[in-house]
This record gives C-alpha cells, sequence and structure tokens, in this order.
C-alpha cells in the first residue's frame, strides 16, 4: 500500500494548476467537449506549438 501511495504521489506531482478566466476556460471546454479532447491535452499542444524557442542560426559577420 505505501509503494502504491508513493506512486500516486509521484505521478500527481507533475501537474500544476493554472489561473486562467472563467470565460475561456469555458471556451477552452466547450471546444474540447465538441472535438472529443481532453482539457490537459489541448493546453498542452497548444503550449507545443506556440511557446517553444525559435532556433536562430547564427552568422559570423567577420568581414576581411
Amino acid at each position: 500500500m505505501n509503494f502504491l501511495w508513493k506512486k500516486l504521489f509521484i505521478n500527481m506531482s507533475k501537474f500544476v494548476d493554472i489561473k486562467i478566466r472563467a470565460k475561456y476556460r469555458d471556451m477552452l471546454k466547450e471546444y474540447c467537449k465538441d472535438n472529443g479532447y481532453k482539457m490537459y491535452a489541448c493546453v498542452e499542444n497548444l503550449i507545443e506549438q506556440n511557446c517553444r524557442k525559435k532556433q536562430v542560426l547564427k552568422v559570423d559577420r567577420k568581414t576581411n
């Protein structure tokens, strides 16, 4: 029983709460319900798509 409790605690600690206004939560909830998504998965995908740091190729501009 103790092992199961520790595993459950470790899995739960990987999630965090975010604060958003009820209006946007309701919009997200309706969108996810209509399209068969889980809310957390939809938010994670949006973050992955829109918040990645872009890799910029740096060019050495030394002139001879």
